[in-house]
């Protein structure tokens, strides 16, 4: 093999590593809101963009996981600057409004205008879990975005887009602290 064509193998094979890194496992943490968070993804570039089959592990203080999630397709990046509420690809946020903070943890690009969408768990304070919730889980594949909170009133309202000129708005009001109806 020549000189020349060893090196255009190598800065092929280095352009290759720049695009698409190994799995990555990486901890986050927010120690003022006392949020920790371990997590395991398929792939992520050197520009900091991840994705593919992913683990979150929920801990404790001390280190212990006390709730894993496995998400078929965790999508972010690790270089946002990110809200308050958010740490990587996970939302801490009271999403039915009982008092408890919930989830939502990013599973693709599937919601309106292929715009971010989530799955949502609720927490449940009877079995100290938090449980996946299909139907909050659905609303944020409908809509552009997670839906927001309106506390006032008790509801959540959803942003979709229709068709080229209007828009979709839709509120759902809780009838328990995992049901909603329209």
């Amino acid at each position: 093999m020549t000189f020349k064509r060893k090196y255009q193998l190598l800065f092929a094979l280095l352009g290759l590593v720049h695009v698409c890194v190994a799995q990555q496992n990486f901890e986050l943490l927010d120690t003022v809101n006392h949020r920790y968070l371990s997590i395991q993804v398929d792939t992520c570039t050197l520009d900091g963009f991840c994705s593919g089959k992913g683990i979150v592990r929920l801990k404790n203080e001390h280190g212990k996981v006390v709730q894993s999630f496995s998400i078929e397709n965790l999508v972010f990046s690790k270089n946002n600057n990110l809200a308050k509420e958010t740490l990587g690809p996970v939302t801490f946020r009271d999403f039915n409004l009982d008092g408890y903070i919930d989830l939502a943890i990013v599973n693709g690009n599937n919601g309106n205008y292929s715009l971010i969408s989530y799955h949502i768990y609720l927490f449940s304070p009877e079995q100290h879990r938090f449980l996946f919730n299909p139907k909050l889980t659905e609303l944020s594949s409908e809509s552009m975005g997670l839906f927001e909170n309106d506390v006032k009133r008790k509801r959540i309202i959803t942003h979709a887009k229709g068709d080229f000129s209007s828009s979709v708005d839709q509120e759902f009001e809780f009838v328990t602290p995992y049901q909603i109806q329209k």
